[in-house]
């Protein structure tokens, strides 16, 4: 068999990669793709479910990656084969319901769903993902697809969406279709992610610095070997609720978020700034991001306290000297 996700795991380049990806679809739909979109997982550094109480968060893309082959089709059928899970799903973009019990069709279906209320233009096609964002490893290999996805139908409609858009709706397709009440730190890193950095981002109004890792500096992720199931409306939903009450049992009456809280700011708002992280829509424009189109998505600036802006932050190793730049 020619769809073989072993072999495109072993695969050492990404030449390799995209030939046997290329091979599972023309086995799978007959003809060769006409484009390509990718988008990466992550791990996040410091902030975890501190995102969803309008926190900081401090992630990193990782070169593990989910990558989307995709052709046009005439109709609004949409087909979708994983590589990984050897599964495949059909269904019309004009007509779409949920699966019950699926662990990757919701994903896919609730990014076309999403995109379709927010009245962009769609096309059907024919797609096969391959992925090596390990499954159930607390390292956004559902945030990868729906970015991915996402690009791949920013691509066939001729719209464009800026990353920091992209990420937001593809946080609702999670949030209110498949029904896992996530915060934005998934979606954020895999859209405005940037190689050799790291993304300091403040969930209370989205913004953003890119945060320079140093050489000597070295990432390790480690696996536990216990499957990270979140999927559906079971533990991970009451996480945001759970965290909630603990910051106003720590916040005692004072009024803002997490952010203000380490911050200090403790008279901030707390009516806006409940719905800064969750409602807040960027503005259009922005360009592609694909395999053959550049990594793009990398975005600096933004409210950090403490820095000047339009510089980036650093982080090095203990002892050594200050980084160029």
């Amino acid at each position: 068999m020619l769809c073989s996700m072993q072999d495109a795991d072993r695969a050492q380049d990404s030449g390799a990669r995209a030939r046997l990806v290329a091979a599972c679809f023309r086995e799978k739909f007959t003809g060769e793709p006409e484009l390509w979109a990718r988008a990466p997982g992550r791990v996040d550094l410091m902030g975890s479910h501190t995102d969803y109480n309008l926190g900081f968060v401090l992630t990193l893309p990782i070169a593990r990656d989910t990558w989307i082959a995709a052709r046009r089709r005439d109709d609004d059928t949409v087909r979708v084969h994983s590589m990984n899970l050897d599964e495949g799903d059909r269904f019309r973009w004009s007509d779409i319901a949920p699966v019950p019990g699926s662990r990757w069709r919701n994903y896919v279906r609730g990014v076309v769903a999403t995109l379709r209320e927010e009245g962009l233009a769609l096309a059907g096609c024919d797609a096969v993902v391959h992925s090596t964002v390990p499954i159930e490893a607390g390292l956004s290999s559902s945030a990868a697809i729906e970015c991915a996805l996402a690009t791949v139908f920013e691509s066939l409609g001729g719209w464009s969406l800026t990353p920091e858009r992209k990420a937001l709706l593809c946080q609702k397709a999670e949030n209110e279709f498949v029904g896992v009440k996530c915060g934005i730190l998934d979606q954020y890193s895999s859209c405005l992610g940037r190689r050799g950095c790291a993304l300091l981002l403040d969930c209370r109004d989205l913004s953003t610095r890119a945060v320079r890792i140093a050489d000597g500096i070295r990432v390790v992720v480690c696996n536990t070997m216990s499957p990270r199931r979140v999927a559906g409306r079971g533990a991970h939903g009451g996480r945001p609720a759970g965290g909630g009450a603990a910051l106003r049992a720590v916040l005692r009456g004072r009024t803002g978020s997490l952010r203000n809280l380490l911050s200090g700011d403790g008279d901030h708002d707390g009516g806006n700034a409940r719905g800064a992280g969750r409602d807040r829509r960027a503005p259009g424009g922005g360009g592609i991001r694909r395999l053959h189109g550049g990594s793009g998505g990398g975005r600096t600036g933004g409210r950090v306290p403490g820095r000047r802006p339009g510089r980036l932050c650093q982080l090095r190793p203990r002892g050594a000297g200050n980084l160029p730049g």
